[in-house]
């Protein structure tokens, strides 16, 4: 869950970097952001683009007779000198109460937005969710159907509702033996910091996908290079109202 939040000192929010969701050990194969409230604000949208593939070279260049007209029109973006090598696919409006679901093939960001009464708070607030691959028998990743509640409270709420079965009955000590078995509760500072060194390797990855997905075109006089990874294929981005 995540709140943008503006004020009357902040009253712009300039849109959020270009991204893929999570790295590729996280299995993600599908992103669902959620619009469940909003206030005060004017429209966004929510924006796509995938990176256009050089062939041999490092960098993508552009030789063509006509240079960035013909290359804009062939992969249907605007290609001019210097540009980010990327194709843009389009944008959905996000309002309220809607579900916007995508492939995690895709850049996106958050367009801008501002206060529409600027003497009043606004607010945008959505809710994330993410699809791993069920598919993946290599990488199993771990769920709450494997793994549960780690949190010091609910670990001892599982305690509590052992005693009162037949576990409960048990001398003290085979009872022990029975919750010894559950997995180590995880304090809050040591959540925490699982927290922040995941960000951390996501901002990473994120500033390392910026830069490979902004890399300036290049115009030269030498044959025609760049050709975009399935570019004939559209974006199967699912909306719900």
């Amino acid at each position: 869950m995540a709140t943008i939040i503006l004020t009357p000192e902040k009253p712009k929010w300039k849109g959020g970097p270009w991204h893929v969701e999570a790295l590729k050990n996280e299995r993600i194969v599908a992103t669902g952001i959620y619009y469940y409230d909003q206030e005060n604000t004017t429209p966004s949208s929510l924006a796509f683009r995938r990176a256009l593939r050089n062939i041999g070279i490092d960098g993508p260049s552009i030789g063509y007779k006509d240079k960035e007209r013909d290359i804009s029109e062939m992969y249907n973006t605007k290609v001019e000198m210097d540009s980010p090598a990327s194709q843009e696919i389009g944008s959905i409006p996000t309002k309220k109460n809607r579900a916007i679901v995508f492939p995690n093939i895709f850049q996106h960001r958050i367009e801008p937005f501002e206060l529409v009464d600027n003497t009043k708070n606004g607010y945008r607030r959505i809710l994330a969710f993410f699809l791993c691959d069920p598919t993946d028998e290599e990488h199993k990743i771990p769920t709450t159907k494997t793994i549960p509640p780690q949190q010091p409270d609910a670990q001892e709420a599982i305690i509590n509702m052992l005693r009162k079965t037949r576990a409960g009955k048990l001398p003290v000590e085979l009872f022990q033996m029975v919750t010894k078995d559950l997995p180590l509760p995880i304090s809050l500072e040591e959540a925490q910091k699982y927290k922040e060194e995941i960000t951390e390797e996501r901002t990473k990855f994120r500033e390392n996908s910026q830069a490979v997905n902004g890399r300036p075109v290049e115009i030269c006089k030498l044959q025609y290079l760049l050709h975009c990874s399935n570019w004939t294929t559209k974006a199967y981005i699912k909306c719900i109202h």
